[in-house]
Order: C-alpha cells, then sequence, then structure tokens
C-alpha cells in the first residue's frame, strides 16, 4: 500500500492542513518528517495511504500552500510526486 507525506514548514501548518481534511471527512496524521526528506533536519507532515488527489484539491480550496509530496510504497524508498 502506498503511503503519502505532505511537508510542511512546522507542527503548527501539519495541524492546520490536518484540521481542513478532517472537515472534508479525510483522515490523516500528523507524523515526523522522515529522515532526509526535510531540508532543515527537522520537519513535519501529514501521513495519508488514499485519497490523495481530494487531499490535495481540499488544501488548496483552503488556501494552504502546499510544499513537496511524496510517496512510498514501504520499502523506504521515497519519491516526490506533484500534484
Amino acid at each position: 500500500m502506498e503511503k503519502y507525506y505532505i511537508s510542511s514548514r512546522s507542527l503548527t501548518e501539519s495541524q492546520r492542513m490536518q484540521r481542513a481534511l478532517e472537515r472534508a471527512g479525510i483522515r490523516s496524521a500528523v507524523v515526523k518528517l522522515p529522515a532526509g526528506l526535510s531540508e532543515g533536519g527537522c520537519g513535519y507532515a501529514l501521513s495519508l495511504t488514499r485519497r490523495i488527489e481530494d487531499a490535495v484539491e481540499t488544501l488548496k480550496r483552503a488556501n494552504i500552500k502546499l510544499n513537496r509530496i511524496y510517496v512510498t510504497s514501504g520499502e523506504g524508498v521515497f519519491r516526490e510526486v506533484m500534484y
């Protein structure tokens, strides 16, 4: 199963994104960004396993600027995706 990570600049921004998705009925979790993916060494992200397209549209409608989005299939290999 693929897992998506929508990176953010802070814990507060991740929580704001999570609330917006929650209101739209999309489940997500705030997590620390996996090592090697954050530019400043410490970062946060939202983790989702499905409905990534809906999540991106919901966040855009809520005027939340998206940073990077990564996907992994569980083997520890991440790739950046564009939406």
